[in-house]
């Protein structure tokens, strides 16, 4: 093939900035030059996400064209009678998603059911080969016996037993039960994993422990994780949900690379607690995870998954879940899990799933402090403070971290189509707050807006949907603003 002329070259380029142009102002209903040099820069369609897609969920098999549209994690919860995440995330010559199956080899709940190991002989399934004995469970600190385990009683689950992982027989018990069940998935969600006998100990349920007789140490406890994540590494990528944004409470960052097939971390109920349908406690110490997973050489092909959860899919909460994954977006490092709309059976993905952000103006930095990440409950400097653009007082802050948070990015883009410049504020104080122009780098005219709802609602987003104006534009409590260009 002969190569192309300079003036061929150039009209190709022409060409293609008068395509992307078309394509914006089909979008957006207008687009500036800077769009036009942003198309020279390729996007993915969405940012990183995860969400349930089995039938325990309400997620059907007429869902797997939008899984395989929109998810990059499918997680199967239900994978004994509902295993759909592999075939969802892979056809004959193609694979669009990495599969999850659930496993919890922590807790041993009467109800469970879906997902669980399910290893005491009390009320284990007729064929069950092997059968637990007393040192599978953790019990009060000085005492062995069944009469002393340690024991949650949840309305949902029934009563729970913690289980000790610590016991070889039950690691191997859970090897087993994962190799014979979950061989079709990529990896696991490994649930209730921490880093700490006080995190471990805590529980879902009532009472809440703080010390037994098999796990003493935080030592001991990430050990009981390790031991048994080794033993799994050969056959499946792993992620553990242990990452608590309790600034006294030891993050769960030594468990990553413990193998190396150990490479996430969720985040539940962060930023959105579904519990309270607020903002969840200790904010900024969330941006502080996630800065320092991107600032650590150690860590730096793992990621962090941010679990938000909300009861009836509220704008609000879609808000702030967006602003916190742009607060701390780096590609590959950030995912999305926007469980937003617990209520509503169905695959959980959202329109702003599909914004990317490139060419970032503001980054964190590494946290630091003496009392900084060590579980402690100490601030931290840097981390959420290079973000922060003013203080104030926010009843779910207990660090001194409250205030007003702003990211900007140069070129942004929505379904891959470049739309400019964008940015994302997060209000995190008791107070309503005007927007200040000084906070801002470049110069924003509009506010993204949501209309709808769900991708399969047919929700959407407007990138003009609404006016700004620095100095009047404001934010309300515990609330966030989207902008664009």
């Amino acid at each position: 093939m002969r190569p192309a002329t300079r003036q061929t070259k150039a009209l190709m380029r022409c060409k293609v900035t008068l395509l992307v142009l078309l394509a914006c102002a089909i979008l957006s209903g207008s687009c500036s030059a800077e769009r036009g040099l942003a198309s020279r820069v390729s996007a993915p369609a969405h940012i990183e996400t995860w969400a349930y897609v089995d039938s325990c969920h309400g997620v059907g098999p007429a869902q797997t064209s939008l899984v395989r549209r929109w998810v990059t994690y499918a997680e199967t919860k239900c994978a004994v009678d509902h295993g759909l995440a592999p075939t969802d995330c892979r056809s004959r010559s193609e694979t669009y998603c990495t599969s999850m199956s659930y496993i919890d080899p922590n807790l041993d709940w009467s109800k469970a059911g879906v997902g669980m190991v399910v290893p005491s002989c009390t009320h284990a399934p007729p064929d069950l080969s092997v059968c637990a004995n007393e040192d599978w469970f953790v019990h009060e600190a000085g005492y062995g016996d069944q009469g002393h385990r340690l024991t949650w009683t949840s309305p949902l689950y029934g009563s729970g037993y913690l289980l000790n992982g610590a016991d070889s027989s039950l690691d191997r018990f859970v090897v087993a039960y994962a190799h014979r069940t979950l061989s079709a998935y990529d990896g696991l969600m490994v649930d209730d994993v921490d880093a700490s006998v006080q995190e471990q100990l805590y529980g879902s349920g009532d009472p809440v422990y703080t010390s037994s007789n098999e796990l003493r140490t935080d030592a001991a406890v990430q050990q009981s994780h390790v031991t048994l994540a080794d033993d799994l590494a050969s056959s499946f990528l792993q992620v553990d949900n242990g990452l608590s944004v309790n600034p006294s409470g030891l993050p769960a960052f030594s468990l990553l690379n413990r193998p190396t097939a150990v490479v996430g971390l969720v985040a539940e109920s962060y930023p959105e607690n579904g519990a309270t349908n607020t903002l969840a406690s200790w904010y900024s110490t969330g941006l502080d995870d996630m800065a320092y997973l991107e600032t650590t050489p150690r860590l730096a092909r793992d990621f962090l998954v941010l679990l938000g959860y909300n009861a009836s899919g509220s704008q609000v909460a879609r808000r702030v879940e967006e602003a916190t994954v742009m607060l701390g977006f780096e590609p590959g490092r950030i995912v999305d899990w926007a469980d937003l709309d617990e209520h509503k059976p169905g695959l959980a993905v959202w329109p702003e799933e599909g914004l990317y952000f490139t060419k970032p103006l503001q980054t964190m930095g590494r946290p630091a402090g003496p009392h900084c990440m060590n579980g402690l409950g100490g601030p931290c400097t840097h981390g959420h403070a290079d973000l922060r653009v003013a203080v104030g007082t926010n009843t779910y802050e207990q660090t001194g971290g409250a205030g007003v948070y702003r990211r900007e990015f140069r070129a942004c883009f929505l379904r891959g189509v470049p739309i400019g410049g964008c940015a994302a504020i997060m209000n995190d104080t008791d107070r309503r707050v005007v927007v200040s122009g000084s906070w801002l780098t470049q110069r924003y005219q509009h506010e993204i807006t949501m209309s709808g709802g769900d991708v399969q609602s047919g929700g959407a987003l407007n990138i003009r949907g609404g006016r700004f104006i620095p100095g009047a534009t404001t934010i309300g409590p515990d609330d966030a603003a989207l902008l664009s260009r």
